[in-house]
């Protein structure tokens, strides 16, 4: 099932040392690296999985819990952290780090024309390390020569664009966050759809509803970010900024009938002028609430906003 789920297992410095071979945890002198203690976390867009080759869309490794917190608030997921390794959620990330094998992913460009990405392990993907080989463009007869290489005897050569295409979105949304603003010091104006804290509130006309920031629009679409939108005082920032989670909502539908039903998440998005109760509502968004909400909201330019220097790269 589509929407936002959030994982963290706990990783040593020796368990990193044995699958990259760099000290990131600060583990100084004299000190037991396998009890130096970090954080491996990672955001998922669908109902996360044992499967390898299924990765998470955003992850990284931190050193403090209080920073595992600080990224989930980021996503209104703090609530739903449980740092017991035996979770659920957290089995299944644990499960994809500590697979040694290798991840090779490739997407079909064209006609006899490849993408392709490996990784040696899939921890060096969720730590965010570049692909140990990267081909942007090469032939089928390539591909298989190449991932014969590195894909262990046993195993064949499985059809995986997952990473690829994750990698793909990783580093437009670097190269756009170390690139200048377009109009620093302009404010910016963010509008919104809404959506019930919970799915029986619309039927209940219990209206407690979360703001969710548009982030595109097309002439048939419009799209809206997943996590519900957290107030200035949890603004994210950094390469990760780029990349949302959305759901798709259909422009025409909406615009005609006022609200959406987004059936892969299961929720309801609506217009402001969707219930007459709508106008005059609390919205919680987990930084404040009111009962005064106007439907805009001005964000302060990215050059006035300090970057959380702990989800770089």
């Amino acid at each position: 099932m589509e929407g936002q789920y959030f994982s963290v297992t706990s990783i040593t410095q020796g368990e990193l040392d044995l699958r990259i071979g760099t000290s990131i945890l600060d583990a100084g002198k004299d000190i037991d690296l396998h009890r130096t203690k970090g954080y491996l976390w990672a955001l998922w867009d669908i109902w996360p999985s044992g499967d390898v080759y299924r990765p998470p869309y955003l992850s990284g490794i931190v050193k403090h819990k209080d920073e595992v917190l600080e990224i989930a608030s980021q996503y209104a997921l703090d609530n739903k952290i449980n740092f017991d390794n035996d979770d659920e959620f957290n089995w299944l990330l644990t499960r994809q780090f500590k697979s040694l094998l290798p991840v090779v992913s490739y997407i079909k460009k064209g006609n006899d024309n490849y993408f392709l990405s490996i990784w040696d392990t899939p921890f060096h993907y969720l730590s965010n390390m570049s692909p140990s080989l990267l081909e942007e463009t090469i032939t089928e007869d390539q591909l298989k020569e190449i991932a014969c290489i590195y894909i262990p005897e046993g195993y064949s050569l499985t059809p995986n664009s997952d990473y690829a295409k994750g990698y793909i979105k990783r580093r437009a949304a670097y190269k756009k966050s170390t690139a200048t603003p377009i109009g620093v010091g302009n404010a910016t104006f963010i509008e919104f759809l809404y959506s019930p804290e919970d799915e029986w509130m619309v039927l209940e006309c219990r209206w407690v509803w979360l703001r969710h920031r548009i982030v595109k629009k097309t002439e048939r679409f419009i799209y809206v970010e997943k996590a519900p939108y957290k107030g200035g005082g949890t603004i994210k920032s950094g390469w990760q900024s780029y990349i949302s989670a959305t759901c798709r909502i259909d422009r025409k539908t909406l615009e005609e009938q006022r609200s959406f039903w987004h059936k892969p998440t299961c929720k309801t998005f609506a217009t402001l002028s969707y219930n007459k109760k709508l106008k005059n509502t609390r919205f919680v968004d987990g930084f404040e609430s009111s009962d005064e909400f106007d439907d805009y909201v001005i964000e302060l330019p990215e050059s006035e906003i300090s970057p959380f220097a702990h989800l770089g790269c």
